[in-house]
């Protein structure tokens, strides 16, 4: 397998930009688009290892909201998740620190996997009439 690949295909998984690693890495975007580019220099141990951490830390949450839903709906029922327009949104209602796209990608992991068991699984934004969040 390949570094380069995996840590794309990683980054891309949990909803981080190229800048939300660079920022975090305290590096320019133009190192993380080496990372990720055939030939150049492959990304610094401590980037993989944040990355594998972030990745268990996802999966952690996704098993989580995918069991309170079944706990609480029962099956071939409705869930609604939340989904956020913009980085100011997310901070302002969210429940982890972090970057929007994270929270996004979470969500769509949780309603992938509803949506497998058979439940029929909505979005809504945060200041949608009714939203639940």
């Amino acid at each position: 397998m390949s570094a380069k690949a995996w840590f794309r295909a990683t980054r891309e998984m949990l909803g981080l930009t190229q800048q939300d690693v660079a920022e975090a890495a305290d590096v320019r975007v133009m190192t993380v688009k080496r990372w990720e580019r055939p030939g150049d220099p492959e990304p610094p141990a401590d980037v993989i290892e944040w990355l594998e951490a972030l990745s268990e830390a996802q999966r952690d949450t996704v098993d989580a909201a995918v069991s309170a839903v079944v706990s609480s709906v029962p099956l071939h029922g409705s869930a609604q998740l939340t989904y956020y327009r913009t980085q100011e949104q997310y901070d302002e209602l969210g429940r982890d620190p972090g970057p929007v796209g994270m929270a996004n990608a979470n969500a769509r992991m949780v309603a992938a996997r509803l949506d497998a068991m058979g439940y029929t699984v909505g979005f809504v934004y945060p200041d949608d009439p009714g939203s639940i969040h």
